[in-house]
């Protein structure tokens, strides 16, 4: 095997090994809208920041949300993992794992 054919098996290998990545800004709105009527019900000033996971299975799913401080661009990004269902059409938090 050459230089290159093992440089771009390499490179095949640690693209599989990362995984899919995070999920789009469109996959996670509806979650979005979930969490941040939670942290509002809760008098939480934070709010998502970024998902870095969403797995969905059916009218269930779970994430893991980098959260922020809300109208700051600084502070404690903690991330916590939400769980969800599906209720009357629209995500709504069930659980949260801090």
């Amino acid at each position: 095997m050459g230089p290159l054919t093992r440089l771009l098996f390499l490179s095949l290998f640690l693209c599989a090994a990362c995984g899919p990545g995070a999920p789009t800004p469109a996959e996670t709105a509806p979650f979005r809208a979930a969490v941040e009527a939670y942290l509002a019900a809760q008098s939480m000033e934070m709010r998502p920041d970024s998902f870095a996971t969403l797995a969905v299975t059916g009218d269930t799913a779970t994430a893991e949300v980098q959260l922020a401080p809300k109208g700051d661009s600084y502070g404690v990004r903690p991330r916590w993992q939400f769980r969800f269902a599906k209720k009357a059409g629209a995500w709504q938090v069930t659980g949260v794992k801090r």
